[in-house]
């Protein structure tokens, strides 16, 4: 939706609504007054609001088309009130308003919810059945080698302790929605003595006790890196990392997020079962079928 909106729509609603900007500043920054900029803010709002309904429609038929195609379910309801309904309701009511809720938010809360506007939500489908598509070891057995070796050497290092560099994978994993590479490394995580308490919580480490300075600094590095803002890596979160890490430590660490998102990518293409390779790798020890 927002490769069709013109330079300065685009600006003025990400400026506000992700950047939270207020549009004094932002007519500042775009040389608009701040009438114009908010009226450019609420012409990108309500073509974003319109995408997101027509993708919800588009989803919608793709599930009823895939579901009576290869896995026999009923098809899904297609008429048009009960497709405004789903998507009037999938739309974040705080978002359709612009209300209070939604100036209320903090600035992270609000990207996340912004998310879940500019992106097609995915689908409710249940893949755990699905059959996995192909195995990368055999159709590029030279390439998963290479991989195979970064993560040995990053592992190999010392620079990052083992326990934090669990904590890496599996944020990473979740965020990336590769359910074997969550499984493969919650396992080895417990395996090697993590609490498990901590494996809970590891997906809201923003508002649990359970973790130090050092791993929130981490776990934000791994969400920054796997979700890349427009800004990059921001300056008071280098600084926050340098306060924890040696430059050779954090970029070994930045070796890490890296090497867990390729790994995420590669299984989560071509659906590799949870748990194929628990025998192979010991993970059955670990007690989490």
């Amino acid at each position: 939706a927002l490769e069709r909106l013109s330079p300065l729509e685009r600006a003025a609603f990400l400026l506000h609504e992700v950047f939270d900007l207020d549009f004094d500043e932002i007519g500042r920054r775009l040389q608009r007054s701040p009438a114009a900029c908010r009226q450019l803010a609420s012409r990108a709002r309500n073509h974003v609001k319109a995408d997101y309904a027509r993708r919800e429609v588009e989803q919608e038929e793709r599930e009823r088309l895939f579901a009576k195609t290869f896995i026999g379910f009923a098809t899904l309801p297609t008429s048009r009130a009960a497709s405004a309904r789903s998507t009037s309701s999938a739309i974040p009511t705080s978002c359709r308003a612009c209300g209070p809720r939604w100036a209320a938010m903090s600035r992270r809360a609000r990207r996340d919810r912004l998310e879940g506007v500019i992106t097609a939500r995915r689908t409710t489908m249940n893949l755990a059945d699905t059959p996995s598509r192909l195995n990368a070891a055999e159709q590029s057995p030279e390439l998963v080698r290479k991989l195979q070796d970064l993560s040995t050497a990053i592992a190999r290092s010392g620079h990052i302790e083992p326990g934090l560099s669990h904590l890496v994978d599996i944020r990473a994993s979740q965020l990336n929605g590769c359910a074997f590479c969550l499984d493969m490394h919650v396992k080895e995580a417990k395996l090697h003595g993590e609490r498990e308490l901590r494996l809970y919580h590891v997906a809201t480490w923003r508002e649990s006790p359970l973790f130090t300075a050092k791993e929130r600094a981490a776990l934000a590095l791994t969400e920054a890196l796997t979700r890349i803002a427009p800004t990059g890596l921001s300056d008071e979160l280098y600084a926050e990392l340098r306060g924890h890490f040696s430059e050779k430590e954090l970029s070994t660490l930045t070796f890490r997020v890296m090497g867990i998102n390729a790994w995420n990518r590669l299984n989560a293409a071509f659906r590799t079962p949870p748990g194929a390779l628990d025998k192979a790798f010991g993970l059955d020890k670990a007690g989490l079928a």
